[in-house]
């Protein structure tokens, strides 16, 4: 979905641990983006309100927000 990215894992795989996916940012007619930072951090939710997170439950963050 991205080009010029790459992820990473911080921590053990079998236990808590950061994912991070950075990406290469395209300049757009000259001008420079600023940066972006999306930090999402979710422990100990109850399984039934997981699945809000799954497209299979909801199409979109519209849909999840509604349901």
């Amino acid at each position: 979905m991205f080009s010029e990215g790459a992820a990473y894992n911080f921590g053990r795989l079998n236990a808590d641990c950061w994912h991070l996916y950075t990406i290469t940012p395209h300049h757009y007619k000259g001008v420079e983006l600023p940066d972006q930072t999306f930090e999402m951090l979710m422990t100990d939710l109850d399984p039934e309100v997981m699945k809000l997170f799954f497209k299979d439950t909801c199409d979109d963050g519209k849909m999840a927000t509604k349901v």
